[in-house]
Formats: structure tokens, C-alpha cells, sequence
């Protein structure tokens, strides 16, 4: 063999190696980014259940003591909830059982809050919340359904008081 016909030999073994080295590359980046997409998205959807449970647990405290729902402003329906963006309740004190004590629960900018006097925040990410009273043979119970969004990830929370 001529010193040309080796040179262009070695040269097409070079562009091969660079062209099989760029396929190897190119599929690990695709997978390190789908790996990191599937990582994010569980994350969020873990996070978005916990604050869920959070918000049916200080929901579920908070209206332990119910007297009556007295106001809820309705934004929209779906099936038979009503989506609100506050409702105003009454409950009996904690301190004092016979004293009624007036309170709500309201979404602004994703956030829930529970107010008294002032307002503490029980759960962010809330896209929108329903809620539908029912009275069933006796059963007077609440039920609830919230919509979570975190980045692209979206979950739906029901619960039921009674």
C-alpha cells in the first residue's frame, strides 16, 4: 500500500470513530434529559400529593366544629361541585364551645389560606378549588375536590367531611 491510500484509510476510520462517538453522545444527552424530565415530574407529584394531605388535614380540623357554611363565592361548576374562591363558615370556638367563631377559607394567586382576624397559608400550587355540600339520609357531610399545578404536573384531590 501507497502512503496516500493509507493516509485516506485512516482518515475514514477517524470520521467513523467521530460519527459512532457523536451517536453515543447524542443518545446519552437525550437520555440524561428524559431521566432528568421523569425525575422532575415524580418529584413535583409527590410534592403536589403531600400538600394536598396537608390542605384535606387542616381542612378536615378546621371544620371539626362546623355550625354552617354562610357564604361561598361561586366562579364556576363541574359535575355537581361549585368552584369557589372563598367560603365563609361558622365553627365553634376552640376555647369555648359555645361561642361561634367566624372564619374562611379563600384562594388567591394559587395560594389557600384559612382566615380569622388574620390569614395563615395551608397550601400553594391550589389551581382551583370546588367544594359540595350534601345532606343524605341524615348524613350532613362536605365534599371537596382541588386541583394542584406544579410546572407541567397536575393532580386532583378529593375528600369528604362529615
Amino acid at each position: 500500500m501507497n502512503k496516500s491510500k493509507r493516509s485516506g484509510f485512516i482518515l475514514l476510520n477517524m470520521l467513523i470513530y467521530i460519527a459512532v462517538i457523536a451517536v453515543v453522545l447524542a443518545i446519552s444527552a437525550v437520555l440524561i434529559k428524559e431521566s432528568t424530565s421523569k425525575y422532575n415530574h415524580f418529584k413535583d407529584e409527590l410534592e403536589l400529593r403531600e400538600i394536598a394531605y396537608s390542605i384535606e388535614d387542616t381542612i378536615r380540623v378546621d371544620l371539626n366544629n362546623l355550625v354552617g357554611v354562610i357564604y361561598h363565592s361561586k366562579v364556576g361548576d363541574k359535575d355537581d361541585y361549585i368552584q369557589i374562591r372563598e367560603l365563609v363558615y361558622d365553627v365553634y370556638s376552640k376555647d369555648n364551645k359555645e361561642t361561634v367563631v367566624r372564619r374562611k377559607i379563600s384562594l388567591e394567586y394559587g395560594i389557600l389560606y384559612i382566615s380569622q382576624v388574620g390569614k395563615y397559608q395551608i397550601g400553594n400550587y391550589v389551581e382551583k378549588i370546588y367544594y359540595k355540600k350534601n345532606v343524605a339520609k341524615s348524613n350532613k357531610y362536605m365534599e371537596f375536590f382541588i386541583v394542584l399545578k406544579k410546572n407541567k404536573t397536575r393532580i386532583e384531590h378529593r375528600f369528604i367531611i362529615f
